[in-house]
C-alpha cells in the first residue's frame, strides 16, 4: 500500500520549511522597508530643521565653495562654524554624519572633514534628491567614521534630502546617515516574535494535518486489508469453483464413459450371441474346403486362407469386445517382475526385419498380479508397437526396446519403438474406447491395457514425437505397496 503519512511527512515538512523561509525574507524585507520609510520621513523633518536654523547663514558659503578643494574646504573658517553649528543640533540625535553637495556634486561640507571635495556628481542618491525627490538606502558597515568616533558592526540609514530656497528651488542636496541598530534590534525582536508565532501556528496546523492523514491512513489501511480479505474469499472461492467445476467436467465425463460401456455391454451380448455362433460355422466350414480342396489346385486355395484370417480376425474383435466389457477378477499372485516379463516376451513373435532390446533392470523387483490378464495388457502394447513400425518405411533398422526399472514404489515397463509417432491430439485420445487409427480393429486396445493396469493400482502413459518414435510405460506397485493398498 502507498505509504502516505511518510511521504505526507516529509513533503509538508518542506513545505512549512519553505514556507517559514518566505515568511521570513518577505517580514525581513517589510520590516526594513518600513524602518528605512520611518528614518527617511524623520530625516526630511530633520533637514527641513537644518534649513529653517542654520541654512540661510550657510547657503551663500555653499553657493561659493561649489569649487573649491578638499583642503580649502577644509581650512575654510565657515566649515569649522558649520560643523559646530550641525553638532549642536544633531545633539542626543541618532545622526552619526552629515553630508553638503553644492549642485555640482562637490562634497562642500562632511562631518567627517577627509571627506569634502569628494565629488558625488553620478551618485544615485545625489541626482535623485537634487531633482527634488528623497531617497533613503539602508547597509550595514563594518566600521563607520562617526562625529566622535569609530564605531563597529553598524546599521545606517542614509538619506538624500533635497534643501530648498524661498523661490522653492533645490539650492543643495543634504545627506544624513542615521544609526538605525538599536531600533532594527528591537524590530528583529518583534519579527521574531512574529515568525515563532507564524512557526508555531504552521507547527500546529502541520500536527492537525498530520494526525487528519494518519487517521485516514489507518481507514485506508483497513479499507485495503478487507479488499485483500474480499481478494482471497473471492479468489478461494474461484478456485472451489474451478474445482467443483473440474469435478463435474469429471463426473460428466465419467457418466458419458459408463453410458459408453452400457452400450458397448448391450452391443457385447449382442455380437456374442448374434455373431459367434455363425462364426463358428464359417470358420468350420472354410476350414472344411481347405482340406477338401488340399492337393487338388482349384485356384482357391489363398482365397480360402484369406477368409480363414478374417474369421479369426473377427473372432478376435468379439474377444476384445467381451474382455472390455466384463470386469477383471483380480486375484493377484506375487511374482518376480523380471523373471515374468522376460518369459512373457519369450513367446512373442518378432518381426524379422525388427530388432528387438531386452533391458530388464529390477531383477529383485516382487510384484502382486493376476499373471494372464497382465500378460495380455504386455502382449496388446507389444503388438500394436510390431504394428506401428512394420507401418514405417523409412526407418533402416526399426528397434523396440522393452525395459523395466523400480521407480520409488513401483516396478515400471517402458516398450519404446522408433516408430512414425504420434501427434498430440492422437495420444490424447489413445486410450478412449472405440478410438483407433487402424483400417482395422475396434479402438479397444489400448482401453483394455488402461482397465487392466488400473485395476492392479498401476498407471499407464504414453509419449510421443512425430518422427521420432513412441514409449508406452505401465507403472505397476511393488507387492508391499500392493497389499498395503488392497
Amino acid at each position: 500500500m502507498f505509504p502516505l503519512v511518510k511521504y505526507f511527512s516529509l513533503i509538508s515538512a518542506a513545505v512549512v520549511g519553505l514556507a517559514m523561509i518566505v515568511v521570513t525574507i518577505v517580514l525581513t524585507k517589510t520590516t526594513t522597508d518600513q524602518l528605512v520609510e520611518e528614518r527617511q520621513n524623520a530625516n526630511v523633518a530633520l533637514t527641513q530643521v537644518f534649513s529653517n536654523s542654520v541654512w540661510r547663514r550657510f547657503r551663500g558659503h555653499v553657493k561659493t565653495s561649489a569649487e573649491l578643494d578638499g583642503s580649502a574646504l577644509r581650512d575654510h573658517a565657515r566649515s569649522q562654524e558649520l560643523l559646530s553649528e550641525v553638532r549642536h543640533l544633531m545633539q542626543g540625535l541618532s545622526v552619526v554624519k552629515v553630508k553638503v553637495y553644492a549642485l555640482n556634486g562637490n562634497t562642500v561640507f562632511s562631518t567627517e572633514p577627509a571627506q569634502m571635495g569628494d565629488s558625488k556628481r553620478e551618485n544615485r542618491g545625489f541626482v535623485t534628491a537634487r531633482d527634488g525627490r528623497p531617497i533613503s538606502e539602508y547597509s550595514n558597515r563594518a566600521k563607520f567614521s562617526a562625529f566622535e568616533n569609530e564605531i563597529f558592526d553598524v546599521d545606517v540609514v542614509s538619506s538624500y534630502v533635497p534643501i530648498y530656497g524661498a523661490d522653492g528651488r533645490v539650492e543643495a542636496v543634504f545627506e544624513v546617515y542615521d544609526n538605525v541598530t538599536a531600533s532594527l534590534q528591537k524590530m528583529g525582536e518583534r519579527k521574531n516574535l512574529i515568525i515563532a508565532f507564524v512557526g508555531g501556528l504552521f507547527g500546529l496546523l502541520y500536527l492537525a494535518l498530520l494526525l487528519i492523514v494518519r487517521r485516514a491512513a489507518k481507514i485506508l489501511q483497513h479499507q485495503h486489508n478487507q479488499i485483500l480479505f474480499a481478494k482471497a474469499d473471492l479468489e478461494q472461492t474461484n478456485d472451489q469453483l474451478f474445482q467443483r467445476s473440474q469435478q463435474l467436467e469429471a463426473a460428466q465425463r465419467t457418466l458419458v464413459q459408463q453410458e459408453r460401456l452400457a452400450t458397448l455391454g448391450e452391443l457385447t451380448a449382442t455380437v456374442s450371441h448374434e455373431l459367434r455362433n455363425p462364426l463358428a460355422a464359417i470358420r468350420s466350414s472354410v476350414h472344411l474346403a481347405i482340406k477338401r480342396t488340399e492337393g487338388h489346385d482349384l485356384g482357391i486355395e489363398r482365397s480360402l486362407e484369406r477368409a480363414e484370417r478374417n474369421v479369426v480376425r473377427c473372432d478376435g474383435i468379439i474377444s476384445d469386445l467381451l474382455g472390455f466389457a466384463s470386469e477383471p477378477v483380480c486375484q493377484p499372485q506375487r511374482i518376480g517382475g523380471d523373471d515374468w516379463l522376460g518369459t512373457t516376451l519369450d513367446d512373442m513373435v518378432v518381426a524379422e526385419d525388427v530388432t528387438l532390446v531386452r533391458d530388464l533392470s529390477a531383477p529383485g523387483a516382487e510384484l502382486c498380479l493376476v499373471p494372464e490378464q497382465m500378460r495380455r495388457a504386455v502382449v496388446n502394447v507389444f503388438e500394436n508397437a510390431m504394428q506401428g513400425l512394420a507401418e514405417t518405411s523409412n526407418i533402416t533398422r526399426p528397434t523396440l526396446t522393452v525395459r523395466s526399472l523400480v521407480q520409488g514404489d513401483n516396478y515400471a515397463i517402458a516398450f519404446t519403438d522408433t516408430g512414425a509417432g504420434m501427434d498430440g491430439e492422437t495420444v490424447a485420445k489413445a486410450f478412449e474406447p472405440l478410438f483407433s487409427t487402424k483400417a482395422y480393429g475396434c479402438g479397444l486396445g489400448l482401453a483394455t491395457v488402461k482397465k487392466i493396469v488400473e485395476s492392479h493400482n498401476g498407471a499407464i502413459d504414453i509419449e510421443s514425437q512425430v518422427g521420432v518414435g513412441t514409449t508406452v510405460t505401465m507403472s505397476l506397485p511393488l507387492s508391499h505397496e500392493f497389499e498395503r493398498a488392497a
